[in-house]
């Protein structure tokens, strides 16, 4: 008498190049929402997918490699959202535009906190690394620049270096994103939103936010 029959072995979906890829960028978000950079390996970013330790190297040289298409990723998020926030396309908006600037970074600092302090944290071991963050944060304060001097030729804001004025509000929001959102959940995004606002109504308008909004 024949026994029962058994279930057909199943079979792994097989995945696309851009899938997997995908897959492992995710496993090793997750890896940094967990544990930080340094304790990042090969091996504990693909236990976090369903791919073989080999899949890795079809798609990156190295865990560096991979933290610069993880970069990749943020920053075209970053730039994306300066473009619809409008950063660089209007700097003749007043603390308005601040506003939505800053609203928007920490929005994304919320969703890439813990990779956002990878970054910098590699940053500071790898040249590689720390080129790309300073190309970054040289944009950032580009337009930051030039957001100042229109408020400084428009005479809201009394005359002054902009570009040290801009180059020390880049830091100062790294900083406080790095600090704040690094660790996961971190702070109250609407609370950290509200003081990074303050420190840029006080630096470049000399004044409160209240009399900043009212110019």
């Amino acid at each position: 008498m024949a026994g029962p029959s058994q279930p057909a072995p199943q079979r792994r979906r097989r995945r696309s190049p851009a899938e997997a890829r995908q897959e492992i960028l995710d496993g090793a978000a997750a890896f940094l929402a967990e544990r930080p950079w340094r304790e990042l390996t090969v091996q504990g970013v693909m236990d976090r997918t369903t791919l073989s330790r080999a899949s890795f190297y079809l798609h990156f040289r190295d865990r560096l490699d991979l933290l610069g298409q993880l970069a990749e990723g943020v920053a075209g998020r970053l730039a994306d959202r300066a473009d619809r926030r409008r950063w660089l396309a209007d700097p003749d908006a007043s603390i308005e535009t601040a506003r939505e600037a800053i609203d928007g970074l920490v929005e994304i600092a919320v969703a890439e906190g813990p990779l956002i302090r990878a970054l910098y944290e590699a940053s500071y071991q790898e040249p590689g690394v720390e080129a790309g963050r300073e190309a970054l944060e040289r944009r950032f304060a580009a337009a930051t620049r030039a957001w100042i001097e229109a408020q400084m030729e428009a005479g809201r804001a009394p005359a002054g270096d902009a570009r040290l004025l801009a180059e020390g509000l880049t830091m100062l929001t790294r900083d406080a994103i790095v600090r704040w959102f690094g660790g996961g959940a971190g702070e109250d995004p609407e609370a950290v939103a509200a003081v990074l606002l303050r420190h840029w109504a006080g630096a470049v308008f000399g004044t409160t936010l209240g009399r900043a909004a009212g110019r």
